[in-house]
């Protein structure tokens, strides 16, 4: 028996398809129409999956089954799993074997190097609006480079924490402070 978890009806409702049957192989019927159809009409459909290494194994063994839509000679879905190193991990569970299997092409982003973590970080708080001069001197840069390892993630993660941890530090102005 086939389960029908989240990342199957949020294809299905993504899609337009509101009102789905009750049964699970009417809502796998239903999306398997609506996906002939859009393959009838020259369209494809990519599911994107973000943070992929925290999916449930199951979660996982339905993504595979989605892969198993497709026509005489082409697939109906196609499918992009993003996520840490630790998926690599999951993915090597012997239950996932035949989800390894379908995988295609598979990327490893390596660490940035210092010159473009440096453009990173700056490319990142100019698109959270900030237009100001740098926030972080160099040795700061340096310091969170190193620290995060040249992943972007990790930056991210690393330069947030920095921030709030500058803010919270400040303290307002007294009267007495002012003049």
């Amino acid at each position: 028996d086939v389960a029908i978890t989240s990342a199957t009806l949020s294809l299905a409702r993504d899609l337009g398809l509101t009102e789905l049957p009750n049964q699970i192989e009417g809502k796998l019927a239903a999306l398997h129409q609506e996906l002939l159809r859009r393959h009838g009409q020259g369209q494809r459909v990519l599911l994107v999956i973000d943070e992929a290494h925290t999916m449930p194994i199951e979660s996982l063994e339905e993504v595979r089954l989605l892969s198993n839509l497709e026509t005489g000679s082409h697939k109906l879905v196609n499918i992009m799993l993003f996520g840490q190193p630790e998926l690599d991990e999951l993915l090597k569970d012997r239950r996932l074997r035949q989800v390894q299997d379908r995988v295609i092409h598979r990327f490893d982003l390596p660490p940035l190097p210092h010159d473009e973590g440096v453009a990173y970080i700056d490319h990142r708080l100019r698109t959270a609006g900030w237009h100001g001069g740098k926030l972080f001197n160099h040795a700061a840069t340096d310091l969170l480079l190193k620290a995060s390892g040249g992943r972007a993630r990790r930056i991210n993660l690393l330069a947030d924490k920095s921030l709030l941890a500058a803010y919270a530090e400040t303290r307002p102005f007294t009267d007495t402070e002012r003049a």
